[in-house]
């Protein structure tokens, strides 16, 4: 009889990692983008909201531009798509017109499978203006008949625009 071979040796099977489930980690810093208080009229502030993927996989979404006055998106706004462990910032300005407290969301619609949906608050204040007046006004020793005038010092000490009309006052006949 012919001799028989022994059978090819087998190979040990070979570890197959897990995959990671697409679509990223998502992450938003920070969850409250938190303005300096702010001349209402007069001024803006800036703060940038960080879109970061901790994942292995890519990461894509949308920033919905959803923000109405004081707020706006001056950049980053609309889809996006993040490498493993990149990030993507949005910019946001706090401008107020007037004075008072003010917040909004943003909302981020993205491809993480354990959150697909997340928000980050924006928060404001807008100051006043802040009126200071001369408290009293000083003329010239003035004859009768005649007239003298006097300016009256006025100054705004807040941080907000100031908005009125000063007319012209006279004194009796």
């Amino acid at each position: 009889p012919p001799p028989t071979r022994p059978p090819p040796p087998t190979r040990p099977p070979t570890a197959t990692p897990t995959p990671e489930p697409p679509g990223g980690t998502i992450a938003l810093v920070p969850h409250k983008l938190k303005f300096p208080p702010t001349g209402a009229g007069a001024g803006s502030a800036t703060r940038t909201l960080t879109i970061l993927n901790r994942g292995r996989t890519a990461l894509a979404g949308i920033v919905e531009d959803s923000l109405t006055a004081p707020f706006t998106m001056s950049a980053g706004a609309g889809p996006f798509s993040i490498p493993p462990r990149g990030s993507h910032p949005v910019t946001v300005v706090f401008a107020p017109a007037a004075p008072g407290n003010f917040t909004a969301t943003i909302k981020v619609e993205s491809t993480d499978p354990s959150h697909g949906s997340e928000t980050a608050v924006v928060a404001g204040k807008g100051l006043p203006g802040k009126l200071k007046v001369r408290k009293s006004l000083k003329f010239p020793k003035t004859a009768a008949g005649c007239t003298s005038t006097a300016s009256v010092g006025i100054w705004n000490r807040g941080k907000g625009r100031l908005n009125r009309h000063v007319g012209q006052h006279s004194g009796p006949d």
